[in-house]
């Protein structure tokens, strides 16, 4: 998981961290991020944007409402955000509605489901944004379903140079703990995938999952 911490007006840090039971060390990874202002904020083109902090520690499922309904709902983009409990774990989200969703924290499987509270930073993107295709960004949703087999998935708008590229599950339909994994990323498609854990067994079958994605031109 890429894990951010010391946030604040003039930076953060960052570092990729592994599952518990590897090695602790990891190739270099690239990483898009985005920043936002906590709040609600109007694009130039007229659309709506959210971003939220929250804090969770229970490994039961707890619902957070957004600040106000929207017509439909797209898809939340969430990273963590402290480093409380110093373990690598995952927040998986699941029911995202137009006043809002569940998440909870998930330990890799061969530990105790118990963790410290950790600050979620959050975007609620295509919720306000609405999925589809505006000028030098998209919002989207691959609602067909994204499991362990990598699959090219179309971004949509053609843009003129690989896209910075931003997704999150969407749903928790497999019990096991995974992560969202991409790669070879072009102007039209990138390759995504589910990638499970294995503390606890060496079994990585997932059920197929819905993401949640911003594709967007880099000096957006």
């Amino acid at each position: 998981m890429v894990r951010v911490y010391g946030v604040d007006p003039e930076g953060f840090w960052i570092r990729v961290q592994e599952w518990g039971y590897l090695d602790g060390k990891h190739a270099n990874e690239a990483v898009t991020y985005t920043a936002m202002e906590r709040g609600r904020h109007q694009l130039p083109d007229g659309a709506w944007v959210e971003a939220g902090r929250l804090a969770k520690g229970t490994t039961a499922f707890a619902t957070t409402t957004f600040s106000e309904p929207s017509a439909s709902a797209c898809g939340v983009l969430h990273g963590h955000q402290c480093q409380r409990g110093g373990r690598r774990r995952d927040a998986p989200m699941r029911q995202i509605l137009r006043h809002g969703f569940q998440v909870r924290m998930q330990e890799q499987e061969s530990n105790r489901q118990k963790h410290l509270a950790e600050s979620v930073g959050l975007h609620r993107l295509g919720a306000v944004l609405r999925c589809g295709q505006r000028p030098g960004y998209e919002v989207g949703l691959m609602d067909a379903g994204v499991s362990i087999r990598s699959i090219p998935s179309s971004i949509g708008v053609a843009f003129t140079q690989p896209p910075l590229f931003l997704a999150g599950m969407q749903t928790t339909n497999g019990g096991d703990p995974a992560n969202l994994r991409w790669r070879n990323r072009n102007e039209v498609a990138v390759e995504v995938w589910v990638s499970e854990e294995q503390s606890k067994d060496a079994e990585t079958v997932h059920s197929a999952e819905s993401v949640g994605y911003f594709a967007a031109d880099e000096e957006q």
